[in-house]
């Protein structure tokens, strides 16, 4: 069969077809060692990918026409899976420009392409458990089906089959990267999500080539081949929602037209911008998933955040959201992107920084983690996660800005970081609003300490201990792993996770309270609320950050941002 720009064009949509199929079952794998959203949003840009693909000339190029694909994933999906997956299929457009077939030679040449991209962009190796383990394989395979002179039907078939063997591979390790790697010997025993569609693309590309299958609309095939789902099954989540698809746009809605004196929606992105920005001010943004209000929306305002780019449920923006973000942000002295350490967000914010830079302007963007319990305390602390800690950050540093350079508010930002410690308790797990599931499992009297902002395992467990013993062992932490000393002054942050009462909290912070003054350091201004929320987690956050009298100013200072309490 030969391939040329309009079977690319069919090949693809059958592609898009095939990630609407595979929705639930690919959802079901990531619910066990991830999030469960990697079937939803692959099934929601395969959607937005096809549709602009119908609507594309069938006279442009292949080249195109995988282009178009990728670009689509990487503006519509968001999160790591985004810009990875998206990788794929631009690699496959630089392999087939100015081609007018696709050929054995530049299908093997495309899959080298977008391993080494992928590794060299999301830095995960093979044996990470990652879409690394399936992709590694098919593209040797693939090489060496081309050497052997092998048709495109015969290499891709091949490399297909070394997929599905690398996807099997993936079950027996341990997560090396991205949330799942949090798990940790949790994450032995599950085959990876990300691996794996990697090999259903793979193998409906060699489906295609060798004739076996051909572009058909899920709504044209028969009941018995569509996708089965539970009927109206989205009105069974225990949630005030109406549709878990529109849930983010609708909370917006809700958001503005409370708040829209101070705020605004840009028309074109998602993203919320303060309005009556200043003239000559270096911008400070933030991009983030959904479903942790009021962060980051509620942190828009005269001065916190100049933006909130927001992308899908637990899911980084895309960089294009990004994008738009410091474009609203820009008064022409730079942006500082405040960048929490999670795949996606890594990935998607270095694109839109380059973006912003092809269109000459100064963003610079500041990795923020402060969560003891994601890494090893021999590692470095830079390979921690972003959690509670962030606030700090959010609150302090767009403060700073008025009146300083971008160089001045990076390493003032990078104060505040080097500053916090944070870690994260909770007893009852939040429910995903998209897919009905709760995050985590405990047993009654359990509480699970070190946890992450999406619910990844948990550091240690306490059985049947009180409220006391808790909050000291987690301030204990925190102290220790700095070290915060006899006469220090710290700011701290109590921080409800979704479902705790203030009865809960306060009770906490009294215990913390009560320690750190044993210790002989002092508070400044306590922060206690629900300010970075998992849905309706039942847990408590706590966050330290060592204070001198430029970070107490900043602390301090009054601010319009509507879900931030001035202390004044």
């Amino acid at each position: 069969m030969r391939i040329e720009a309009k079977q690319v064009k069919n090949l693809l949509m059958a592609v898009a077809v095939m990630f609407q199929e595979k929705r639930d079952e690919l959802a079901r794998l990531d619910s066990i060692i991830g999030d469960g959203d990697h079937g939803i949003s692959m099934a929601r840009g395969a959607a937005a990918a096809c549709k602009k693909l119908e609507h594309m000339s069938d006279q442009e190029t292949m080249s195109e026409y995988f282009k178009l694909y990728g670009r689509t994933l990487i503006a519509e999906i968001g999160g790591a899976i985004g810009p990875l997956f998206g990788v794929i299929f631009t690699e496959f457009g630089k392999h087939t420009k100015n081609r007018n077939e696709l050929t054995a030679e530049a299908y093997a040449e495309a899959l080298e392409g977008c391993l080494l991209k992928i590794m060299e962009f999301g830095g995960a190796k093979p044996n990470d458990k990652t879409m690394v383990d399936a992709l590694y394989p098919a593209a040797r395979e693939a090489r060496a089906a081309f050497n052997q002179s092998c048709s495109l039907a015969e290499t891709a078939e091949r490399a297909a089959r070394a997929a599905e063997e690398g996807v099997k591979q993936t079950i027996p390790m341990r997560s090396r990267r991205g949330r799942s790697k949090f798990l940790q010997e949790k994450s032995i025993g599950h085959q990876d999500a990300g691996a794996t569609s990697v090999y259903y693309l793979l193998n409906r590309m060699a489906e295609y080539f060798a004739g076996e299958v051909d572009f058909i609309r899920l709504q044209d095939k028969p009941d018995s081949q569509r996708r089965t789902e539970k009927p109206n099954s989205s009105v069974y989540i225990s949630k005030f929602i109406n549709h878990p698809d529109t849930i983010v746009e609708e909370m917006v809605q809700g958001y503005i037209k409370v708040y829209g004196d101070r705020i605004h929606k840009l028309e074109y992105a998602n993203v919320i911008a303060r309005k009556n920005m200043s003239p000559g001010k270096v911008g400070v943004v933030i991009g983030n998933g959904s479903g942790h209000e009021p962060a980051c929306l509620g942190f828009v305002g005269d001065n916190m955040l100049d933006a909130n780019a927001y992308g899908g449920v637990f899911a980084a923006p895309g960089p294009y959201t990004i994008l738009e973000a410091i474009k609203a942000a820009d008064m022409g002295k730079g942006v500082c992107v405040l960048v929490s350490s999670h795949a996606g967000d890594i990935l998607n914010s270095k694109m839109a920084i380059d973006m912003a830079e092809d269109e000459g302007i100064i963003a610079k963007a500041v990795l923020l983690y402060d969560d003891i319990s994601s890494a090893p305390k021999a590692a470095p602390v830079s390979e921690r996660r972003g959690s509670i800690g962030t606030l700090f950050n959010y609150k302090m540093t767009p403060y700073y800005a008025n009146g300083h350079s971008l160089e001045e508010i990076i390493t003032f930002a990078e104060k505040v970081r080097d500053r916090t410690r944070s870690i994260v308790a909770a007893m009852t797990p939040g429910t995903s609003p998209v897919t009905g599931e709760e995050m985590f499992g405990t047993e009654p009297g359990e509480v699970l300490v070190g946890l992450g902002v999406h619910g990844e395992s948990a550091l240690m467990t306490y059985k049947n201990k009180k409220c006391s013993d808790i909050a000291e062992g987690m301030i204990c932490a925190l102290i220790e792993d700095m070290p915060y000393q006899k006469g220090d002054e710290v700011a701290v942050i109590v921080n409800g996770t979704g479902r705790t009462t203030m009865m809960e909290l306060m009770i906490y912070y009294t215990a913390v309270d009560k320690y750190l003054t044993k210790k002989g350091i002092r508070i400044f201004k306590p922060l206690v609320g629900s300010f970075i929320t998992t849905q309706e987690m039942g847990g408590i956050g706590l966050a330290i950050c060592k204070m001198d009298e430029e970070l107490k100013e900043a602390w301090t200072a009054d601010t319009k941002a509507p879900q931030f309490p001035n202390f004044s």
